[in-house]
């Protein structure tokens, strides 16, 4: 049995008051997937270890795509252009979805389930398991683990592969500042029309949805 990783983080916000300036038009869920992980754990130390050097004092460690530097960001992405891995994701554009009587909390797990599952069709008839690992959203105990349920639940009715879901801090698995960083550079690209972060990785980007209801 082979073993296939997916590593999920999100950008924007599934809230739909736009009298609030804060209030993004898109939502981007993004899918990093490998069957190794390793080397992208490799990818974002080598990016740390150079701005260590480059800022000649400490770091905190983690990279967040929405404090570090444009040019930090550049270094990770091109580091991981390297490497083996493809990208799925799906946007939702808050001005035309109709987001009916779903809570944000309900909404951000059927988008991710919708995901899942088209990856889980993907490997139908193969002898593969599936790891999904969440970067934590909640920071209540009992909404990560709704979260965890509903996408494992959703797999008890057919013949895809099964799925195993972990929700982990992002200084926990490295992987998970990858897929911060990549769907950032994805929302950048949507909301505010600029590609050049994404553009460093256009030949890992595999499809990307658009979820219309």
């Amino acid at each position: 049995m082979s073993t296939v990783y997916i590593y999920f983080d999100e950008s924007g916000d599934l809230g739909f008051d736009f009298s609030n300036k804060g209030t993004s038009r898109w939502f981007i869920a993004t899918f990093l997937i490998c069957t190794d992980p390793k080397p992208v754990h490799k990818a974002v130390k080598s990016a740390h270890a150079a701005l260590v050097r480059s800022l000649g004092r400490r770091h905190t460690g983690v990279f967040h795509a929405h404090k570090d530097k444009d040019s930090t960001k550049k270094r990770l992405l091109k580091e991981l252009k390297k490497k083996d891995f493809a990208i799925v994701s799906a946007r939702v554009d808050k001005h035309t979805f109709r987001q009916g009587d779903c809570s944000e909390n309900v909404l951000y797990a059927l988008i991710a389930n919708f995901l899942l599952q088209q990856i889980r069709k993907d490997f139908n008839g193969e002898d593969v398991q599936i790891i999904f690992i969440a970067s934590r959203r909640f920071t209540k105990t009992e909404r990560n683990k709704e979260f965890k349920d509903l996408l494992e639940k959703a797999d008890e009715s057919d013949s895809f592969p099964k799925v195993s879901v972990s929700i982990k801090k992002p200084h926990e698995d490295r992987a998970l500042q990858a897929v911060d960083l990549i769907s950032w550079s994805l929302y950048q690209k949507f909301e505010k029309g600029n590609s050049e972060f994404i553009d460093i990785l256009e030949d890992k980007v595999v499809v990307n949805y658009e979820i219309l209801s």
